[in-house]
């Protein structure tokens, strides 16, 4: 669900930004300009301040984008308050063959084994609540981050912040190359991508150390079982075992996929500062003209654009 967020809707973000800039220039020479005390008041609700200074796609996706992250995160907390009573069930029924198998009971006996089984089970439900309480949690971090981002860019839709004045590519490299922080589009005056990049970066931080507390969690559980004395854990089917192995690598692989998506953005970070920098000297925005002439007694239609020199 997470690379489906990562690889669609970040570049659908990055489209809208351009499709509300372009649209802009239908508004006339003026960019017009807003309270940013109201445009971040109104963003209160998601996409508010956007939709009000006309930024309609970019609205419509934060909007979207909340209500999609908003509902994850309450879907995880049910799994997590329904995880629990199967914890409580387990623990009963361990307790209750403890109580009814002797306490001298023998290695590899078929009470021994079922014992063993049950020990296992109440374990592994233990550990299906501790992970959906981090999937929950790592949902939760991600609705933050995209309302947070949500709020910065009702700020930026005001139209009053311009950033530095002629930036160089050089520098805005190096200020983006400051981890989590978006210092290098802040510095082009790009409020919008700022926030994007501290916003995915930190998100990607996040949940790559939510999947290692999975790890470290199937880790803990299954050593609990290990350490029991007389190799008792043996008794456990190789099936049941195999079970915390493929929990662990599912985290694993997880956290690795997080970890490589950050380093991806940061880099991507700097480089768009750079570039964005080095193409200050160009007009920000295509320069569209239309046209409706008489030609051979025909009525021509005509659009040019330029992106050229200030």
């Amino acid at each position: 669900m997470k690379k489906f967020f990562l690889f669609l809707f970040i570049p659908l973000f990055l489209f809208a930004s351009q499709f509300d800039r372009l649209a802009d220039q239908f508004n006339g020479d003026t960019v017009p300009q807003y309270n940013p005390a109201l445009t971040t008041s109104l963003s209160i609700i998601p996409g508010g301040g956007q939709l009000f200074t006309r930024h309609f796609t970019r609205g419509s996706l934060f909007l979207g984008m909340s209500l999609l992250m908003g509902t994850q995160s309450y879907m995880r907390h049910e799994w997590y308050t329904s995880a629990k009573e199967p914890v409580y069930v387990a623990r009963n029924e361990y307790d209750s063959l403890r109580r009814t198998f002797s306490a001298q009971i023998k290695i590899e006996t078929k009470d021994s084994t079922e014992l063993m089984g049950s020990l296992n089970e109440l374990k592994l439900r233990e550990f299906e609540k501790e992970r959906a309480k981090i999937e929950w949690l790592n949902w939760s971090g991600w609705f933050a981050g995209i309302y947070a981002w949500n709020l910065v860019d009702g700020y930026g839709c005001s139209n009053r912040f311009t950033g530095r004045e002629n930036p160089t590519p050089k520098r805005a490299a190096w200020l983006s190359a400051i981890p989590f922080s978006g210092a290098g589009q802040l510095y082009n005056g790009s409020i919008f991508k700022g926030a994007m990049f501290s916003t995915v970066q930190l998100g990607c931080l996040y949940s790559a150390i939510n999947f290692q507390r999975v790890m470290n969690l199937t880790e803990k559980y299954k050593d609990e079982l290990v350490a029991l004395p007389d190799g008792a854990y043996k008794l456990v089917s190789y099936g049941e075992q195999q079970q915390w192995d493929s929990r662990y690598e599912t985290a694993n692989r997880s956290r690795t996929m997080f970890m490589w998506y950050g380093v991806i953005f940061y880099l991507y970070g700097i480089a768009d500062a750079a570039v964005d920098a080095h193409l200050d000297d160009f007009n920000r925005h295509f320069q569209i003209t239309s046209s409706v002439d008489p030609v051979d007694g025909r009525v021509a239609f005509g659009v040019n654009g330029q992106f050229g020199k200030r």
